[in-house]
């Protein structure tokens, strides 16, 4: 897991986290997000990585998520499922919309 800087993030305004980076093993990633409370599944959003070791671009739209309101303080990416795999992250960016 990358637990990222504390940060303090208004769900309503910014709906959308961009991710790049690389996977070299496993199918699937998974953001968490807090508001202070700890992480947990019932806050997170999967999403299927492309496990090639090239830089990639991953989009999640969170404005649908019910559990994406109000003040984020904390995110957590788990880039991978499998243990061993290299991971290299480039940039988080915290969008108002997904392009």
């Amino acid at each position: 897991a990358i637990y990222l800087p504390d940060t303090r993030l208004d769900a309503g305004q910014l709906r959308c986290i961009e991710i790049r980076m690389s996977v070299t093993a496993g199918r699937t990633a998974q953001l968490f997000w807090t508001s202070g409370d700890g992480f947990k599944e019932v806050w997170s959003q999967r999403f299927e990585v492309i496990p090639d070791g090239s830089m990639r671009t991953y989009r999640l739209n969170l404005a649908d998520r019910p559990r994406w309101k109000g003040i984020i303080k904390r995110l957590r990416l788990d880039p991978c499922e499998l243990r061993g795999a290299e991971v290299v992250l480039e940039s988080v960016r915290v969008l108002a919309s997904c392009p």
